[in-house]
């Protein structure tokens, strides 16, 4: 890697328009920071992953939960359906006598 000497000794060298512009940043800046972001990112990544893979999971325990419920609701709608049915003709038997 070039140092700040190395493009100032370019520049006082050159002709014309092809001088080198430059910045100096730090070591810890441009590499050390970086790795560190790096890493922080990929682990919010590892821990999204993990909730999606939970919430898929919760997901189908309630659509599970869900269709067994509508079941049971059926057949009791069709049970309390009956024992209406049953007790109206016992009614009706009850009345003629």
């Amino acid at each position: 890697m070039a140092t700040k000497e190395d493009l100032e000794f370019f520049n006082r060298h050159c002709q014309g328009k092809t001088r080198l512009k430059y910045e100096m940043r730090s070591y810890q800046e441009m590499v050390v920071n970086q790795i560190r972001q790096m890493s922080e990112d990929n682990q919010q990544l590892l821990y999204f992953k993990n909730k999606v893979v939970k919430e898929k999971k919760h997901s189908k325990a309630m659509e599970e939960s869900f269709g067994i419920v509508t079941e049971k609701l059926r057949k009791t709608m069709e049970e309390n359906r009956i024992v209406r049915r049953r007790t109206k003709m016992q009614h009706e038997e009850i009345k003629e006598e």
